[in-house]
């Protein structure tokens, strides 16, 4: 059983990471040419072979002006507070 103190500070850390995440999705998102893109997340995960590389950004990347967007929910990095 939690205590007092311990709930307290797991809903401090969760205001504090929806307001990071409030931030982060103010600004605005880096474009990228699909090889950049590719390249980042291959840098990212080294263990990924180059076709789940590819697969992933075929479902990890939105097209927009300018090149390609990463699509990615930062809320998934956010520790269950219950």
């Amino acid at each position: 059983m939690q205590t007092q103190r311990e709930i307290s500070g797991a809903m401090r850390q969760g205001m504090d990471e929806m307001l990071q995440f409030e931030k982060k999705t103010g600004e605005k998102r880096r474009v990228h040419s699909y090889e950049t893109a590719v390249q980042r997340l291959s840098a990212a995960n080294p263990t990924l072979s180059e076709r789940s590389v590819h697969v992933l950004s075929e479902r990890g990347l939105l097209q927009c002006e300018g090149g390609f967007v990463f699509s990615r929910d930062l809320r998934v990095h956010f520790v269950s507070h219950c």
